[in-house]
């Protein structure tokens, strides 16, 4: 049986989904990250292997076509070179490789016109106007990664860093911050902070998350300051693309799994661009590989 696999590779964790031609979904495994700029190459192309493996195991050896998404490709040069790894490994597939962002942007939109923004461990925004596309943020944490998990735990972290600096006990929330890793001096935070990768850090995001909910007014301002470098992105990228009322494909844990951020997205996308649409749905991103399929036949 011909089959096709979709791959969503984030910062966190990678994952394959396996269809019919027709797209009709057979199963689906789980990995490590494959984001190269994160991970590093061998480590992506490994787990990229790992649960293309576990799909031929599954259902053999008749792939049709790979679509893989990855957060981190558009680094340096890592794209052509994961690409060539991968094709190298699976040289009697076609195999295809584009970022996670662009992945969920033709998941979600295929051919209408739109941005996709993602904020997970990582963020960017991704959008399309006919041909043209433009691309804001995605250039890892060094660089930027406004409004993601990670930088709200960063920034979590700093405010405790400020508290030390001034000669005070941390604050309430990084007293919080401390019992949840159960660490007990701001030393092991420091630790903590050069010995976790991306992921590890932007693991302290429910926890904070729970904090806003109880109203602590340092959490909340972390996701109010989030959503504001999230909403600029998107409005930058559909100022460039001109696109006044975008359809934003909203995708990442940071945008789907909290509600206080949802709310205040949409409260101030609705401010700056109105008649903006904001969606939610949890549509797949692997289903971009049906998209990308269909159209090459």
């Amino acid at each position: 049986m011909a089959y096709i696999i979709g791959i969503d590779a984030g910062g966190t964790s990678t994952k394959a989904v396996a269809y019919t031609t027709a797209g009709h979904e057979l199963g689906r495994f789980k990995a490590g990250s494959a984001n190269p700029a994160a991970a590093g190459l061998q480590q992506a192309a490994h787990n990229l292997e790992r649960v293309i493996a576990l799909c031929r195991e599954q259902w053999g050896e008749e792939v049709d076509y790979i679509l893989i998404g990855a957060a981190g490709v558009e680094t340096g040069q890592l794209k052509p070179q994961l690409l060539s790894m991968m094709r190298e490994l699976n040289p009697k597939i076609t195999v295809d490789l584009i970022s996670d962002a662009l992945l969920v942007l033709e998941a979600r939109l295929e051919d209408r016109d739109g941005i996709a923004l993602i904020a997970g461990t990582g963020s960017v925004a991704w959008g399309k106007q006919g041909r043209r596309t433009h691309r804001v943020g995605g250039w890892g944490h060094l660089i930027g990664d406004l409004g993601s998990g990670y930088a709200i735990a960063m920034q979590a972290i700093r405010e405790m860093a400020a508290c030390i600096d001034s000669g005070q006990p941390v604050n309430p929330l990084g007293e919080q911050i401390m019992k949840h890793l159960q660490i007990n001096s701001w030393r092991g935070i420091v630790d903590f902070v050069y010995q976790s990768d991306k992921a590890g850090i932007a693991s302290l995001l429910p926890m904070l998350e729970q904090a806003a909910v109880e109203q602590d007014q340092t959490a909340v301002a972390l996701f109010n300051e989030a959503v504001t470098h999230l909403c600029q992105m998107t409005c930058l990228c559909a100022n460039v693309l001109q696109i006044s009322r975008p359809h934003v494909a909203a995708s990442g844990s940071v945008l789907q799994r909290i509600p206080i951020v949802q709310e205040q997205f949409s409260r101030q996308m609705e401010q700056q661009m109105p008649g903006s649409v904001i969606d939610y749905q949890p549509v797949d991103a692997n289903r971009a590989a049906l998209y990308r399929y269909r159209k090459m036949q």
